[in-house]
């Protein structure tokens, strides 16, 4: 069956996101798929910028929202307890598939 099929797990590499350990992947074929992302992202940044899709002024705000709320979510996950954090992502959850399904997203 298919879950005989599953292959051998090596040591997860916690760096990495869980979809990619699962597949069982070298952790060199991983960190280069990733590093072959950041020259595409650069590229199609660059040109949505060139041809005026990008309002500088929110992609600021964006980055900034990003960085801060990266921050303060690395520093409040480390205090809370783990149950609290799944079921405060379950409710998020929730509330966007509720959002998506009434077309209110």
């Amino acid at each position: 069956m298919f879950w005989q099929l599953r292959p051998k797990r090596a040591l997860p590499d916690k760096r990495l996101s869980p979809l990619m350990e699962d597949f069982g992947m070298p952790t060199f074929v991983k960190r280069a798929e990733l590093a072959i992302m950041i020259p595409q992202v650069i590229s199609g940044s660059l040109t949505h910028f060139f041809n005026g899709n990008v309002k500088v002024y929110l992609a600021f705000l964006a980055t900034l929202g990003a960085i801060l709320g990266a921050y303060i979510g690395a520093n409040l996950v480390k205090d809370l307890p783990v149950v609290l954090l799944k079921r405060l992502f379950s409710i998020l959850l929730f509330v966007v598939a509720v959002r998506t399904f009434l077309g209110t997203i």
